[in-house]
């Protein structure tokens, strides 16, 4: 049976990342639906009355010290402040990200040259519809429409990311799609379409039924969709509660659209809150501006740690039943609290859909364990032998929970279920879910598109108010991604990650260590494969080798971490086939702190000129200037990694934290090389792991190579961002930043050459291998019929030599990928290679 499990971890405290900063109290229109009430000021706000700037910035800097990093600067309207400019060229100076959300109306050249020399990620715009007259019916002043519209203009003569928000209600219904015209006429970046909150103002909408009941809605955004085509110039995002959202052409963001576990709200007349909600209710403020500490409100304050506690787990109503809690943590719980004086009660717009039978069954989580679904054929692999079908649900693409008969999802340490043929057959009309003449794949599609979980913190680091510069939302979406690994990496790390103790004490066999406990390139390619021109990879890296430096008589090779000694087989092999005089002449030293790894590195290698030793490569026992060439392959994601906290680093990088007064050896380390080194830590999350190990071994290789030396390092990485965990069966290795890397080792002196592995090695990108899912499921199945089918990354004619042809027909939808896209478990374009050398020679 395939499940999925959400783990109900109760955030602490919280990583302070926006402010929405209110700033100013009056605005210049009269919204009829606004949630904040301001008051009415027409050219400019009345000075002393709003929060003055001064202060403004000193609250700013009181929440940076608690990790803040975004700020969305709304009203009110922020442009009847004249000081707005100091705003701008304050969070400039601090590299703040910046949005704002204004009508537009009072935005001028100037402006739009401030905005753009700030940096400001994103400007929202209202326009509520597509002439004066629509328009104006929800913004209550004449001109409004036209001055937006200059606004709206003024901003994109200076390449500003504009996003136009449309407040959908009665009166506006008939217009979207024009609207949405305009705003492609008018070259905005994205539009999005919200439904108006009952709040304040909009109270009165809704008594006098302006607002859309929530069938409408629904209806409204189903009907929406089939009018937009996917060649929409830009995103639409319709900010409806994302158990609803299943539409191709309307861009969904699955979360919460203020991720209220990462923000804080500052108003106008100083308060603060958990938002703009305290305008309206007094009980929600928690302090004001100079008067109470912003450090001791964020910790410890009872209505945030309420927060902290009940949201999304202790939810009630529909909210609690929902699938998607976890992401869209109950919508916005400012409304829900306004309602009803809680944060937990459900969100109206979902809880009168249930009550209405509007709900979609789908996101019921408590339905889900009852219902039965097959899952698409192109997403089950299938042996089938003696009337008997095994099956596996491919890794890696979207699923549904089965059950009534057990669909696993292949773990290599899981074991094999099996269903009979009649089972098989008799399911999906006993599920209900397949009728005559329905189209049950399209069905269960719509049904796996919905019920995908979400990761529980995935809108405490980013919210698509920040704008992130793309033109398509899955590369916000991969951004957002890639942070959550980075805070979720830094939160469950340790003090230190000392893996020197698991790779000399703790590997207990090397059978079956590089097949299911951490699998490599080099392993999966030790045998010729077409991809590599027919050679393997310690052949390919010696062709490569030797291109670059040629291997002389009595040349001295250190080879670090070998593995189970395939690669340093072969490369010697190549060599001794090019040139077997020199072959015989070289010294080769294996270096592991492994101790099976090089008793079975020694057995693969007698014959050849090898010599072994059982070190730490970060500090590894060798005389300086002794080495010609160094290999390092895939093996400095195992070196230490520290935690290290971001205002520690930047506080030493400007003095306020001396070196003799870090007491942890690592850490001091660690700071050292990033101040030598000239790494920015200015982009980075409060807490971030950093590849102490690896910058250790680039002084180790500066150390050994002799002057002209060679090094080679290859391990999986990012070019961008931070390093994260990647969870192994029995040890957690750390992704390399090679950007970082660089930096250190050109501050050695040291010249160095970052290449992608694919193209460094000259792989045919075209050559198809076996995917991930499919390799596993067809080595668990020799396994269990006791054949030895060893690990590798077959193509099609590799898998069919391999296994005799009668009992590969019995396999159904195993999948081959182009090797550029994914090979067995290893994505090769997240490899790098390193060439390193030393001057001189």
């Amino acid at each position: 049976m395939v499940t999925q499990v959400m783990q109900e971890q109760k955030t602490t405290h919280s990583t302070l990342s926006t402010v929405y900063l209110y700033f100013s109290q009056y605005c210049n229109l009269r919204c009829r639906h606004c949630w904040i009430d301001p008051k009415f000021a027409k050219d400019k706000a009345p000075k002393n009355d709003d929060i003055d700037i001064k202060s403004i910035i000193s609250a700013l800097e009181e929440c940076r010290q608690l990790g803040m990093n975004a700020v969305k600067v709304t009203g009110g309207e922020p442009f009847l402040r004249e000081d707005v400019f100091e705003l701008l060229d304050y969070c400039k100076s601090k590299k703040i990200h910046l949005s704002f959300e204004t009508n537009g109306t009072l935005i001028k050249d100037a402006h739009a040259r401030a905005l753009k020399d700030a940096r400001v990620g994103l400007v929202a715009v209202s326009l509520d519809g597509p002439n004066a007259k629509i328009h104006q019916l929800l913004r209550g002043v004449e001109d409004s429409f036209d001055q937006a519209v200059e606004g709206i203009k003024s901003l994109k003569e200076y390449g500003i990311h504009v996003q136009v928000i449309i407040s959908l209600w009665r009166n506006n219904k008939d217009y979207i799609k024009d609207t949405i015209d305009l705003s492609r006429l008018l070259g905005v970046n994205s539009v999005k379409i919200n439904i108006i909150s009952s709040i304040a103002r909009a109270g009165k909408l809704m008594q006098d039924s302006e607002i859309l009941s929530v069938e409408e809605v629904i209806d409204f955004y189903q009907a929406l969709t089939g009018q937009l085509s996917k060649e929409t110039p830009f995103d639409v995002i319709f900010d409806i509660p994302p158990a609803f959202r299943f539409k191709e052409n309307i861009q969904q963001v699955d979360s919460c659209s203020c991720g209220i576990h990462g923000i804080l709200g500052i108003l106008g007349d100083g308060k603060i809150s958990i938002c703009g909600i305290g305008s309206s209710l007094d009980a929600l403020v928690l302090g004001k501006v100079g008067q109470d500490s912003i450090k001791d409100i964020w910790n410890n304050h009872p209505i945030l740690e309420e927060i902290r506690d009940k949201v999304p787990y202790k939810l009630e109503g529909i909210c609690g039943k929902c699938s998607k809690r976890y992401s869209c943590l109950g919508k916005c719980r400012a409304e829900a609290y306004y309602n009803s004086k809680t944060f937990v009660s459900p969100f109206s717009f979902c809880q009168q859909a249930y009550e209405q039978g509007l709900f979609p069954d789908s996101a019921i989580k408590e339905d889900l364990k009852t219902n039965r679904y097959i899952a698409r054929n192109n997403c089950v692999i299938s042996y089938q032998d003696n009337g008997v079908i095994t099956t596996c649900l491919r890794k890696g693409q979207d699923y549904i929970k089965l059950e009534g008969f057990d669909v696993w999802l292949w773990d290599r340490l899981g074991k094999v279920e099996k269903l009979s043929i009649a089972e098989v057959e008799s399911e999906a009309r006993k599920s209900g879910i397949s009728k005559e003449g329905d189209n049950v794949e399209r069905k269960i599609e719509d049904l796996i598109r919905s019920n995908v979980v979400s990761c529980v913190e995935e809108t405490m680091v980013c919210n698509q108010d920040l704008a992130i510069d793309s033109k398509k939302l899955n590369k916000y979406m991969a951004m957002r991604d890639a942070l959550v690994r980075e805070l979720s990496s830094a939160k469950n790390f340790g003090k230190k990650e000392d893996l020197s103790n698991f790779h000399q004490n703790a590997v207990e066999t090397i059978d079956g260590h590089f097949e299911t406990k951490e699998v490599t390139a080099s392993h999966l390619l030790r045998e010729n494969n077409p991809a590599l021109g027919g050679l393997n990879y310690g052949a390919k890296l010696f062709e490569k080798v030797e291109s670059l430096k040629t291997i002389e008589k009595n040349a001295r090779i250190l080879d670090v971490g070998s593995g189970l000694g395939f690669t340093s087989r072969s490369f010697l092999q190549s060599l001794k086939e090019k040139n077997p005089d020199v072959a015989a002449s070289i010294s080769y030293i294996l270096c592991d702190l492994t101790f099976k790894f090089l008793k079975n590195q020694k057995n693969l290698t007698s014959g050849y000129p090898t010599r072994f030793i059982q070190a730490n490569a970060e500090g590894p026992p060798f005389n300086n200037n002794s080495f010609d060439i160094i290999l390092a392959n895939e093996n400095i994601a195992d070196f230490t990694s520290v935690k290290l906290n971001k205002k520690d680093v930047l506080d030493f990088l400007v003095g306020k934290i001396k070196q003799e007064h870090v007491e942890d050896a690592s850490t001091r380390k660690a700071l050292e090389w990033i101040k030598s080194s000239s790494i920015d830590v200015s982009d980075a999350l409060p807490e971030f792991i950093f590849n102490l190990g690896a910058f250790e071994f680039m002084k180790q290789i500066n150390r050994l190579l002799k002057a002209g030396g060679l090094a080679f390092v290859c391990e999986y990485g990012i070019l961008r961002g931070y390093p994260t965990a990647v969870y192994l069966p029995n040890h957690t290795e750390y992704t390399i930043q090679f950007s970082q890397l660089i930096k250190c080792i050109k501050s050695l002196g040291m010249e160095v050459e970052v290449r992608s592995l694919l193209d460094f090695f000259d792989f045919n990108k075209e050559e198809e291998v076996v995917d991930e899912c499919s390799l596993n499921f067809v080595y668990g199945i020799m396994k269990k019929n006791n054949i030895n089918l060893p690990y590798l990354a077959y193509t099609k004619e590799m898998l069919e030599e391999k296994i005799n042809g009668n009992l590969l027909s019995n396999f159904k939808n195993l999948k081959f990928l182009k090797i550029r896209e994914k090979m067995a478990c290893m994505n090769m374009d997240t490899f790098y290679v390193l060439l390193i050398r030393k001057k001189g020679g």
